[in-house]
Protein backbone atom coordinates (compact mmCIF):
# COMPACT_ATOMS: atom_id res chain seq x y z
CA UNK A 1 0.00 0.00 0.00
CA UNK A 2 2.72 2.44 1.13
CA UNK A 3 4.59 1.74 -2.53
CA UNK A 4 0.92 1.79 -4.78
CA UNK A 5 -2.07 3.75 -2.46
CA UNK A 6 -4.36 2.69 -4.68
CA UNK A 7 -8.00 2.26 -3.66
CA UNK A 8 -8.16 -2.14 -3.80
CA UNK A 9 -4.35 -1.80 -2.05
CA UNK A 10 -5.85 0.79 0.98
CA UNK A 11 -9.17 -1.79 1.51
CA UNK A 12 -7.08 -5.33 1.53
CA UNK A 13 -4.44 -3.15 3.76
CA UNK A 14 -7.35 -2.26 6.43
CA UNK A 15 -8.93 -6.02 5.97
CA UNK A 16 -5.52 -7.61 6.38
CA UNK A 17 -4.86 -5.55 9.71
CA UNK A 18 -8.40 -5.83 10.96
CA UNK A 19 -7.44 -9.28 10.76
CA UNK A 20 -4.11 -9.31 12.48
CA UNK A 21 -5.69 -7.61 15.59
CA UNK A 22 -8.59 -10.26 16.11
CA UNK A 23 -5.50 -12.71 16.34
CA UNK A 24 -3.47 -10.98 18.63
CA UNK A 25 -6.94 -10.17 20.75
CA UNK A 26 -8.30 -13.72 20.39
CA UNK A 27 -4.89 -14.84 21.36
CA UNK A 28 -3.68 -13.31 24.02
CA UNK A 29 -7.27 -13.72 25.83
CA UNK A 30 -6.59 -17.63 25.16
CA UNK A 31 -3.47 -16.96 26.81
CA UNK A 32 -4.61 -15.29 30.10
CA UNK A 33 -7.64 -17.99 30.56
CA UNK A 34 -4.72 -20.67 30.08
CA UNK A 35 -2.21 -18.86 32.60
CA UNK A 36 -5.42 -18.40 34.62
CA UNK A 37 -5.81 -21.71 35.02
CA UNK A 38 -2.23 -22.95 36.63
CA UNK A 39 -2.72 -20.68 39.66
CA UNK A 40 -3.59 -21.96 43.04
CA UNK A 41 -3.31 -20.31 46.72
CA UNK A 42 0.69 -21.33 46.44
CA UNK A 43 0.84 -18.96 42.83
CA UNK A 44 3.16 -15.78 44.38
CA UNK A 45 1.46 -12.47 43.93
CA UNK A 46 4.38 -10.69 41.94
CA UNK A 47 4.10 -14.06 38.98
CA UNK A 48 0.67 -12.30 38.74
CA UNK A 49 1.53 -9.00 38.80
CA UNK A 50 4.89 -9.60 36.32
CA UNK A 51 2.64 -11.35 33.89
CA UNK A 52 -0.30 -8.69 34.07
CA UNK A 53 2.41 -6.05 33.08
CA UNK A 54 4.20 -8.20 30.21
CA UNK A 55 0.69 -8.60 28.45
CA UNK A 56 0.07 -4.92 28.61
CA UNK A 57 3.57 -3.83 27.51
CA UNK A 58 4.21 -2.05 30.47
CA UNK A 59 8.07 -2.95 30.95
CA UNK A 60 10.57 -1.59 33.62
CA UNK A 61 13.22 1.54 32.66
CA UNK A 62 16.71 -1.36 32.16
CA UNK A 63 18.74 1.95 31.78
CA UNK A 64 20.68 3.07 34.80
CA UNK A 65 20.72 7.34 35.01
CA UNK A 66 23.32 9.14 36.10
CA UNK A 67 24.82 8.54 39.70
CA UNK A 68 25.33 11.05 42.14
CA UNK A 69 28.22 10.33 45.05
CA UNK A 70 29.08 13.24 47.38
CA UNK A 71 28.16 15.54 45.15
CA UNK A 72 29.83 14.36 41.78
CA UNK A 73 27.72 12.90 38.79
CA UNK A 74 28.58 10.24 37.46
CA UNK A 75 28.15 9.86 34.19
CA UNK A 76 30.44 7.33 32.60
CA UNK A 77 29.27 3.40 32.55
CA UNK A 78 33.28 2.59 33.38
CA UNK A 79 32.36 4.90 36.28
CA UNK A 80 29.22 3.40 36.91
CA UNK A 81 30.11 0.10 37.09
CA UNK A 82 32.98 0.89 39.76
CA UNK A 83 30.95 2.67 42.02
CA UNK A 84 28.75 0.02 41.98
CA UNK A 85 31.16 -2.67 42.69
CA UNK A 86 32.24 -0.76 45.40
CA UNK A 87 28.72 -0.50 46.91
CA UNK A 88 28.03 -3.51 46.37
CA UNK A 89 31.46 -4.91 47.79
CA UNK A 90 31.05 -2.67 51.18
CA UNK A 91 27.39 -4.08 52.05
CA UNK A 92 28.77 -7.74 51.91
CA UNK A 93 32.18 -6.92 53.84
CA UNK A 94 32.41 -7.60 57.81
CA UNK A 95 32.25 -4.14 58.75
CA UNK A 96 28.74 -4.18 57.46
CA UNK A 97 27.43 -6.91 59.98
CA UNK A 98 26.28 -6.32 63.15
CA UNK A 99 28.23 -7.29 66.26
CA UNK A 100 26.14 -10.43 67.41
CA UNK A 101 26.76 -11.62 64.04
CA UNK A 102 30.19 -11.13 63.83
CA UNK A 103 30.63 -12.46 67.65
CA UNK A 104 28.65 -15.63 66.52
CA UNK A 105 30.65 -16.68 62.99
CA UNK A 106 34.31 -16.15 65.08
CA UNK A 107 32.48 -18.71 67.37
CA UNK A 108 31.72 -21.28 64.93
CA UNK A 109 35.53 -20.72 62.90
CA UNK A 110 37.31 -21.13 66.52
CA UNK A 111 35.60 -23.40 68.23
CA UNK A 112 33.22 -25.57 65.38
CA UNK A 113 36.26 -26.43 63.40
CA UNK A 114 35.38 -29.47 63.11
CA UNK A 115 32.66 -28.62 60.41
CA UNK A 116 35.65 -27.54 58.01
CA UNK A 117 38.31 -30.02 58.47
CA UNK A 118 38.79 -32.57 56.08
CA UNK A 119 39.59 -34.86 57.98
CA UNK A 120 38.76 -35.85 62.23
CA UNK A 121 39.80 -38.66 64.74
CA UNK A 122 36.41 -38.71 65.62
CA UNK A 123 34.81 -41.95 64.36
CA UNK A 124 31.34 -39.84 64.81
CA UNK A 125 32.37 -37.01 63.34
CA UNK A 126 33.73 -38.78 60.46
CA UNK A 127 30.88 -40.46 59.82
CA UNK A 128 29.38 -36.99 59.41
CA UNK A 129 31.82 -35.94 57.19
CA UNK A 130 31.43 -38.57 54.86
CA UNK A 131 27.77 -38.54 54.53
CA UNK A 132 28.21 -34.39 53.83
CA UNK A 133 31.27 -35.82 51.31
CA UNK A 134 29.52 -38.36 49.55
CA UNK A 135 28.39 -38.99 45.85
CA UNK A 136 24.94 -36.80 45.26
CA UNK A 137 22.10 -39.39 44.62
CA UNK A 138 19.40 -38.99 42.00
CA UNK A 139 16.71 -38.20 44.12
CA UNK A 140 18.37 -34.98 45.50
CA UNK A 141 19.16 -33.91 41.76
CA UNK A 142 15.05 -34.77 41.12
CA UNK A 143 14.47 -32.41 44.51
CA UNK A 144 16.59 -29.44 43.32
CA UNK A 145 14.78 -29.91 39.83
CA UNK A 146 11.57 -29.54 41.26
CA UNK A 147 12.20 -27.06 43.88
CA UNK A 148 14.10 -24.50 41.48
CA UNK A 149 12.31 -21.05 39.78
CA UNK A 150 11.32 -21.49 36.37
CA UNK A 151 11.33 -17.91 35.38
CA UNK A 152 14.86 -17.17 37.10
CA UNK A 153 17.27 -15.81 34.64
CA UNK A 154 19.41 -18.59 32.72
CA UNK A 155 23.00 -16.81 32.71
CA UNK A 156 25.58 -16.65 30.12
CA UNK A 157 25.04 -20.19 28.83
CA UNK A 158 21.39 -19.62 27.59
CA UNK A 159 20.21 -23.10 29.78
CA UNK A 160 17.04 -22.38 31.23
CA UNK A 161 15.70 -24.21 34.09
CA UNK A 162 12.70 -25.23 32.02
CA UNK A 163 15.27 -26.63 29.79
CA UNK A 164 17.06 -28.63 32.29
CA UNK A 165 13.43 -30.05 33.94
CA UNK A 166 12.38 -31.44 30.61
CA UNK A 167 15.41 -33.60 30.09
CA UNK A 168 15.14 -37.34 29.51
CA UNK A 169 15.85 -39.25 32.41
CA UNK A 170 19.13 -40.80 30.68
CA UNK A 171 20.23 -36.98 30.53
CA UNK A 172 19.69 -36.09 34.09
CA UNK A 173 22.45 -38.97 34.63
CA UNK A 174 24.91 -37.69 32.54
CA UNK A 175 24.28 -33.76 34.75
CA UNK A 176 24.31 -35.83 37.93
CA UNK A 177 27.54 -38.13 36.53
CA UNK A 178 29.06 -34.32 35.73
CA UNK A 179 28.18 -32.71 39.51
CA UNK A 180 29.86 -35.61 41.08
CA UNK A 181 33.20 -35.90 39.57
CA UNK A 182 32.83 -31.74 40.47
CA UNK A 183 32.07 -32.46 44.06
CA UNK A 184 34.51 -35.46 44.69
CA UNK A 185 37.27 -34.32 42.94
CA UNK A 186 37.27 -30.46 44.13
CA UNK A 187 36.94 -29.75 40.06
CA UNK A 188 35.24 -26.69 40.04
CA UNK A 189 34.45 -24.88 36.56
CA UNK A 190 36.39 -21.62 36.45
CA UNK A 191 33.67 -20.20 34.58
CA UNK A 192 31.14 -21.06 37.25
CA UNK A 193 33.52 -18.65 39.54
CA UNK A 194 32.44 -15.64 37.64
CA UNK A 195 28.57 -13.81 36.85
CA UNK A 196 27.07 -10.95 35.60
CA UNK A 197 25.96 -8.76 38.33
CA UNK A 198 23.18 -6.34 37.11
CA UNK A 199 21.79 -3.45 39.53
CA UNK A 200 18.34 -3.32 40.02
CA UNK A 201 16.23 -0.03 41.78
CA UNK A 202 14.68 -0.77 44.88
CA UNK A 203 10.97 0.39 44.76
CA UNK A 204 10.74 3.88 46.46
CA UNK A 205 14.50 4.53 46.31
CA UNK A 206 16.36 7.65 45.01
CA UNK A 207 17.86 6.31 41.31
CA UNK A 208 20.91 8.80 42.29
CA UNK A 209 21.84 7.05 45.19
CA UNK A 210 24.04 3.82 44.30
CA UNK A 211 23.01 2.13 47.59
CA UNK A 212 19.34 2.33 45.94
CA UNK A 213 20.17 -0.27 44.00
CA UNK A 214 20.40 -4.10 44.91
CA UNK A 215 22.57 -6.27 43.04
CA UNK A 216 21.67 -9.74 40.56
CA UNK A 217 23.86 -11.89 40.21
CA UNK A 218 23.14 -14.01 36.64
CA UNK A 219 25.28 -17.41 37.21
CA UNK A 220 24.95 -20.25 35.20
CA UNK A 221 22.01 -22.34 35.89
CA UNK A 222 23.83 -25.54 36.24
CA UNK A 223 25.95 -23.85 39.03
CA UNK A 224 22.91 -22.78 40.66
CA UNK A 225 21.55 -26.20 40.63
CA UNK A 226 24.62 -27.43 42.22
CA UNK A 227 24.71 -25.00 44.96
CA UNK A 228 21.03 -25.53 45.52
CA UNK A 229 22.02 -29.48 45.93
CA UNK A 230 25.17 -28.36 48.32
CA UNK A 231 22.22 -26.03 50.45
CA UNK A 232 19.81 -28.70 50.56
CA UNK A 233 22.66 -31.11 52.14
CA UNK A 234 24.32 -28.61 54.91
CA UNK A 235 20.69 -27.72 56.42
CA UNK A 236 19.52 -31.44 56.24
CA UNK A 237 22.74 -32.26 58.08
CA UNK A 238 22.90 -29.14 60.31
CA UNK A 239 19.26 -29.99 61.28
CA UNK A 240 19.06 -33.57 62.10
CA UNK A 241 22.80 -33.37 63.91
CA UNK A 242 21.28 -30.68 66.34
CA UNK A 243 24.12 -28.85 65.62
CA UNK A 244 22.66 -25.69 65.14
CA UNK A 245 19.27 -23.92 65.74
CA UNK A 246 17.20 -23.58 62.54
CA UNK A 247 18.27 -19.33 63.37
CA UNK A 248 21.57 -20.45 63.45
CA UNK A 249 21.34 -22.52 60.10
CA UNK A 250 21.87 -19.48 57.70
CA UNK A 251 24.53 -18.06 60.03
CA UNK A 252 26.47 -21.56 59.39
CA UNK A 253 25.42 -21.47 55.63
CA UNK A 254 26.82 -18.02 55.57
CA UNK A 255 30.02 -18.52 57.09
CA UNK A 256 30.57 -21.90 54.94
CA UNK A 257 30.25 -19.89 51.78
CA UNK A 258 32.40 -17.25 52.80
Amino acid sequence: MHKNKTLDNCINCRRLKGQAQRVIKNTAREYWQDYCSTLDRSTKLTTVWRMAKKMNRVSSESKIKNLSVNGCKIETNESKAEIFAKTFSDINSNKNHNTNFLRRKQDIESNHTHLFANTCSDSSNTDHLNSLNKAFELHELRRALRDIKKHSAPGAYRISYAMLQKLPKCSIKVVLKVYNQIWLNDDFPVSWRHSVVLPLLKPGKDPLNPASYRPISLTPTLCKLMEKMVTTRLTYFVEKKTIFSLTSSAVFARVVTQ
